[in-house]
């Protein structure tokens, strides 16, 4: 059985999310709090859930957030809810979040649909973040199932992991011992092959190439 809890402060929220899970027969909504501070916690004080989904709603407060982030994914596989995308993409805080720890980042106006996927693929070990086309994919109900990932040379693929880490083109061109207009060039390659364009893409494409062990 997998277990689930939910952070939110807001008691509709809460309430809501937890019916989702609980109407899936392999789920168990283990608790729906309004903070991380009453999480239940086992003995040694690791969180007694799989996955919890936990909404961040102030992206710009990273201080706060990164002690929760690192807290809560130490002992579960943690997805970051959020009502403004756009405030956690401007401010870069989603590609922040997943180098503290958390597994993925979701919406909260998602479908019930793509919660139960993204709880899923958090727990069999993935990392979900979506996409622009992704969210437009689902508004649209067309088949959202992830396309085979081109593959990539092996300096692309440094290239990835160094720029997805959060070194700039110059500080990874140096580490890799190239010019900066080589890493300039296979970071346009590896954009137009994954289809990806900010940091939180790529961070996700880093983090799936590590874990698969793709090519």
């Amino acid at each position: 059985m997998l277990r689930v809890a939910v952070v939110d402060e807001c008691p509709i929220a809460l309430r809501g999310l937890a019916a989702i899970f609980a109407d899936q027969a392999d789920m168990q909504v283990v608790a729906a709090v309004p903070s991380p501070a009453h999480l239940p916690r086992e003995e040694d004080g690791r969180v007694m859930a799989d996955v919890v989904l936990c909404d961040f709603d102030r992206p710009q407060c990273k201080v706060t957030s990164e002690a929760n982030v690192r807290s809560l994914s130490a002992s579960a596989d943690l997805l970051v809810m959020s009502d403004s995308w756009e405030a956690w993409e401007a401010e870069d805080v989603l590609v922040f979040m997943l180098r503290t720890g958390a597994r993925g980042f979701i919406p909260k106006n998602a479908t019930e649909g793509t919660y139960i996927k993204a709880v899923r693929q958090v727990a069999a070990g993935g990392v979900y973040v979506p996409s622009r086309s992704d969210q437009l994919k689902e508004m649209s109900g067309a088949d959202t199932e992830a396309a085979p990932v081109p593959s990539l040379s092996p300096r692309e693929r440094e290239a990835l992991v160094w720029i997805a880490g959060g070194y700039t083109h110059q500080q990874a061109a140096v580490r890799m011992g190239v010019s900066k207009a080589t890493v300039d060039t296979l970071v346009a390659r590896i954009r137009a092959k994954l289809g990806v364009g900010n940091k939180a893409e790529l961070t996700l494409a880093a983090l799936r190439y590590l874990r698969s062990g793709t090519d």
